[in-house]
């Protein structure tokens, strides 16, 4: 059939040619696809964001003068905010004040800097001592770093005190605020 001088086999400037035209059909088709793709992008605007699934995740990220570390099994990323499940969050605030929370399922909105806590339980050590709490909801505000409790918060202050409250919350350094059907309960030496 085909005879190459030098070796009896295929042409070499056929050979030559053919890859050439192979490389350069690829090269239009990839240029082709790119074109079609910023055309869709021009109409329809840009590709929106897919969302990110991460496992066994620990994190830890300092906000303004808080330091917060969170654990948790599983870490979805859908646009703005970040789901946990089964998370476990400590921070330290500006003040030396340590949280350690522990919550079903949280979600934090990067826009806005809020942090939501569903079904959450923990303590928090202030200067002044200690104080464990369990609470259905928690949310925390980047603006004024309050831990809010919206949907009521029960806490024990030691073995001998413990309170109930509609809602609350917990300001930076330890200061306390409850309100809605209070009780307190305490026991005397």
């Amino acid at each position: 059939m085909w005879k190459n001088r030098a070796s009896g086999g295929f042409p070499g400037r056929l050979l030559a040619f053919l890859v050439l035209a192979g490389v350069a059909g690829l090269v239009f088709l990839m240029k082709r696809d790119v074109s079609l793709l910023e055309e869709f992008m021009k109409t329809r605007g840009p590709a929106p964001e897919l969302p990110v699934t991460l496992e066994r995740v620990s994190i830890s990220r300092k906000v303004e003068e808080n330091l917060w570390t969170v654990r948790t099994p599983r870490l979805e990323r859908m646009g703005e905010r970040v789901r946990a499940i089964s998370l476990e969050v400590e921070l330290v605030d500006e003040e030396q004040c340590r949280y350690v929370m522990v919550a079903e399922t949280g979600m934090f909105d990067e826009e806005l800097g809020d942090v939501v806590l569903e079904r959450v339980r923990g303590e928090v050590e202030f200067s002044s001592g200690g104080l464990r709490f369990a609470a259905p909801k928690g949310t925390w505000n980047r603006g004024d770093g309050r831990l809010v409790f919206p949907e009521g918060v029960f806490a024990e202050e030691d073995e001998k005190t413990t309170l109930r409250a509609g809602s609350g919350w917990i300001l930076p350094g330890g200061s306390v605020f409850l309100s809605g059907d209070v009780i307190v309960e305490w026991e005397e030496p």
